[in-house]
């Protein structure tokens, strides 16, 4: 088995990782670690659902579509908690997105192939909330804080890191 037919599976065991940390961090009970986990644990069912599919020859466009519907809405729950003062904005950017996906399913992109625009959409919505955090949390923090040992920053560097690419 060469390195292009393992891919499939270091990506989806890399959400083991983050999800380790989740479970050890939900005893804190950090507001932002409960969106995350759920987040995590639907990436895990659907990273898993979406090979099963490809292993048995069926279409995964319609999942895959979905998902990052799911998505969009469980990484707005994490910066909603992550930037309290900033949540009527998140749960409007929210309503909008799924206007916008609705919309873009039934008018313009048939749901039953893989949809462009609500992934452009839903990458400039989570820069935006990344760039605001950041933002935020250099606001906030005194000089004596240091960014590298907290969770957060390392979260939202991930979610900036992801959907840039």
């Amino acid at each position: 088995m060469g390195f292009a037919q393992l891919l499939p599976y270091i990506s989806t065991l890399t959400v083991f990782i983050p999800f380790l940390y989740c479970f050890s961090a939900l005893k804190r009970k950090d507001k932002f670690i409960i969106p995350l986990f759920a987040l995590l644990c639907v990436s895990i069912l659907t990273s898993a659902i979406a090979e099963y599919y490809i292993q048995v020859g069926r279409q995964t466009s319609l999942f895959l579509n979905l998902y990052t519907f799911v998505e969009f809405i469980g990484i707005s729950f994490v910066y909603a908690a992550l930037l309290p003062h900033w949540k009527k904005g998140i749960f409007a950017a929210m309503g909008l997105f799924i206007a916008f996906f609705v919309a873009d399913s039934y008018w313009i992109e048939d749901i039953n192939v893989i949809q462009d625009y609500p992934l452009v959409v839903e990458s400039v919505i989570v820069i935006v909330y990344c760039i605001t955090y950041f933002f935020h949390s250099l606001k906030d923090v005194g000089h004596d804080y240091s960014l590298i040992r907290d969770g957060k920053f390392w979260v939202n560097i991930a979610f900036i890191s992801y959907f840039i690419y």
